[in-house]
C-alpha cells in the first residue's frame, strides 16, 4: 500500500493515484459535494437530536472517495459503515475482542465488494481511479491484489480522517464565535480558516518514520532502520514554529502546518480535503446564521486518530 511503501514502487503507485487528488480533479465533481452538503444539512435546521459527526459529517468524505472510485451513490451508506467497523477498536463501548471480530468481519466484506469492482473494471475500465491503477503495463503494472489493498486504504483513512476534521471544525468555529462572524463577513478569511482548521483539528495523530542513516535527534542517537513515531499534533502546536499554538486564528502567518505529514509521504488527499473543508464552509457562511453545541462532546477512542465522534448542536437557519 502506498502508506506504507517507500522507493521506487511508491514512485509508481503515487504516480498513478495523484492526478485523481489534485485540485483541478475534484473541481470535476465538486458539485457532488455541494449537493451532499445540502443534502444532509437542509433537513437538520429544526432537527433537535442533530449530530454532527453522526448526521453530517460522513456524507462528504464518503461521496468524494466514491467519485474518486467511481462507485455508485446508493452503496455510499454501506461502504461508509463498513469502512468506520474497519476502526472498530474506537468505540469504548466494546470490548477489544468484540472490537476486533468487527474490524475483521468488516475488512473482509470491504476487500469482496472491491475484488468484484477490480474484476468489472479490468474488464471494462472508466475515467476512475481504480482503472488507472489497474492500467499498468511492465513493472508499473499492479497484482488485482493489490489494487485492492490500496484502495481499501483509500475508502478507510479519506473517510475517517476528513470526516474528523468536518466535526472539528464545527467546535472550533462554535468556541470561537468572533472568527466565525469574520469568516461571513470576510470571504477572503475562507483559506486561513480552513488551513487553521487543519492544523487545529490535526485529526491524523502519528505517523512513522524509518531512519535512513546515522542521526542524532531529540538527544538520541538513532541509527539507519530505527522508526521514529511523529506526532503529527504535537508538531501543530509547537510554540518555536506557532506564536500562541493554543490559540484558534485563521490569520495566523508562517511555516505551513504538519496535518497532512511532510516530505514524500506528505497525504496524497491534501487538496481533497481542503476542498471538502471548503464546501462546508462555504455552505454555512451562506445558509447558516450560527450554531451552538446542545450536549456533551465526545471524542475519537483512537491511538491513530483524533477528533470528536459526537457534536450534538442545533443549527440556526439565516434569517431566523
Amino acid at each position: 500500500m502506498l502508506v506504507v511503501t517507500d522507493g521506487p514502487h511508491r514512485q509508481v503507485l503515487r504516480r498513478a493515484m495523484q492526478p485523481f487528488f489534485t485540485a483541478g480533479w475534484t473541481q470535476r465533481y465538486a458539485s457532488r459535494l455541494v449537493t451532499a452538503v445540502e443534502d444532509s444539512m437542509m433537513a437538520r435546521f429544526d432537527d433537535p437530536e442533530l449530530d454532527f459527526a453522526r448526521d453530517v459529517a460522513w456524507k462528504v468524505p464518503i461521496t468524494a472517495v466514491c467519485s474518486i472510485l467511481g462507485l455508485p451513490v446508493q452503496d455510499e451508506g454501506w461502504l461508509c459503515g463498513t469502512a468506520n467497523g474497519v476502526l472498530a477498536s474506537q468505540d469504548p463501548g466494546i470490548t477489544p475482542a468484540e472490537a476486533a471480530a468487527t474490524a475483521t468481519a468488516a475488512r473482509a466484506e470491504l476487500i469482496a465488494y472491491l475484488q468484484q469492482l477490480v474484476d468489472k473494471r479490468s474488464r471494462n475500465p472508466g475515467d476512475d481511479l481504480v482503472s488507472a491503477l489497474l492500467s499498468g503495463s511492465g513493472q508499473s503494472r499492479l497484482p488485482h491484489q493489490d489494487v485492492v489493498l490500496n484502495v481499501l486504504s483509500i475508502l478507510v483513512a479519506a473517510n475517517e480522517t476528513t470526516r474528523l476534521a468536518l466535526a472539528g471544525s464545527m467546535v472550533a468555529l462554535a468556541c470561537h464565535r468572533d472568527q466565525w462572524e469574520r469568516l461571513r463577513t470576510d470571504p477572503s478569511s475562507l483559506k486561513g480558516t480552513v488551513e487553521e482548521i487543519l492544523r487545529w483539528t490535526s485529526s491524523g495523530l502519528n505517523v512513522s518514520r524509518t531512519v535512513t542513516g546515522p542521526t542524532r535527534l531529540g538527544g538520541e542517537d538513532l541509527a539507519a532502520g530505527d522508526v521514529v513515531t511523529v506526532w503529527l499534533p504535537a508538531g501543530n502546536r509547537d510554540p518555536a514554529v506557532f506564536a500562541y499554538p493554543y490559540r484558534f486564528n485563521p490569520t495566523r502567518r508562517g511555516p505551513a502546518h504538519l496535518a497532512f505529514g511532510h516530505g514524500p509521504h506528505h497525504c496524497i488527499g491534501a487538496a481533497l480535503a481542503r476542498t471538502e473543508l471548503t464546501v462546508l464552509l462555504d455552505f454555512l457562511t451562506a445558509r447558516v446564521a450560527g450554531w451552538e453545541i446542545t450536549g456533551p462532546l465526545r471524542r475519537t477512542h483512537s491511538n491513530a486518530l483524533s477528533g470528536y465522534s459526537s457534536v450534538p448542536l442545533r443549527l440556526v437557519p439565516v434569517g431566523r
